[in-house]
């Protein structure tokens, strides 16, 4: 029976290229995986909030697929009332795509040229601008696979955030979460709670826990009112 060795070399070329690709992406997910799951990265104190190795590994592939399309010279952005913007230049996500239920990803617009995020240069990706992608990101998909009507305001309660390391701004940044803590009334969700992640080159540069709360526009107006009466 012939090795795998030798099977491999009379491959031609191409095929071997493209086998060590395959291999290296075989690699580069399973480090991706056992990262979270030892505890090095994202650790949640409610497992069901946790990501599951399999959900990880369809979030790292969605990864290295838009990695390939990315370009900080041809930027992309959601449409911006999914974020409750009125300038397109300041929706700050790129695309939401939902992997399971309650699994969503995305990836961050990484637009350097900002007035205010980066008013003057910086090497790596502000704090604050990763705080309003978490916002934006959590905002879009609310509306994107949870049917929140766009009518609707958005009360963040709190916001837990941890940093691991700099983001930089020449490469792609993403953003994973999974919604958990799911409030109904009447069939419509009016809270919920969003561990995000941002995930750059395979590794969590910071981790977001927060909740927050959906109200209706009279409802919202009432609370408003009591508030200053």
């Amino acid at each position: 029976m012939t090795d795998i060795s030798t099977r491999i070399a009379n491959l031609s070329p191409a095929k071997q290229a493209l086998l060590k690709l395959q291999m290296q992406q075989q690699k580069g997910l399973i480090s991706f995986v056992s990262s979270f799951h030892k505890g090095t990265s994202f650790t949640s104190d409610n497992n069901s909030n946790k990501l599951s190795a399999l959900e990880l590994s369809s979030a790292y592939l969605q990864f290295q697929k838009w990695s390939k399309k990315s370009d900080n010279n041809h930027l992309l952005r959601i449409e911006k009332h999914l974020v409750h913007k009125d300038y397109e230049q300041n929706v700050l996500i790129a695309r939401i795509e939902k992997l399971y239920d309650d699994v969503i990803v995305g990836e961050v617009t990484q637009d350097i040229s900002h007035p205010f995020f980066y008013e003057h240069p910086k090497d790596h990706v502000p704090g604050l601008y990763i705080l309003e992608v978490t916002r934006q990101f959590v905002t879009a998909l609310s509306h994107l696979h949870y049917k929140v009507p766009l009518s609707t305001s958005f009360i963040l309660n709190e916001m837990h955030t941890k940093f691991h390391q700099f983001a930089e701004t020449s490469q792609p940044l993403f953003v994973a979460t999974k919604i958990s803590g799911k409030v109904y009334t009447d069939d419509r969700i009016m809270k919920m709670n969003g561990d995000v992640l941002l995930i750059q080159n395979g590794e969590v540069i910071a981790e977001v826990k927060g909740n927050f709360q959906i109200f209706e526009a009279n409802s919202y107006q009432k609370i408003r009112s009591n508030h200053f009466s």
